[in-house]
């Protein structure tokens, strides 16, 4: 279900672009929990069923100047 829910945005041969989620704006202000959700969800039984749905270990947080770089890099393979 969860995974039939998402959509691929970029698909790369190389391994610069991993999986990531991201805020819009109108979450922004609950950035900091949503982050230590996801940060957390291996240590939770239903959170751990989710990742292995998503076939994910688990979350690794990144900072702003990596996605940056990793948003740039999807508009560069998209053109």
């Amino acid at each position: 279900m969860i995974r039939k829910q998402l959509r691929v945005l970029v698909r790369s041969q190389i391994s610069v672009i991993h999986h990531s989620l991201m805020v819009g704006p109108r979450l922004q202000a609950r950035r900091g929990e949503l982050r230590q959700v996801l940060l957390n969800m291996a240590a939770d039984e239903k959170g751990g069923g989710v990742l292995a749905a998503l076939g994910f270990s688990g979350w690794q947080a990144v900072d702003d100047e990596e996605m940056e770089f990793m948003i740039d890099l999807m508009d560069t393979l998209n053109t």
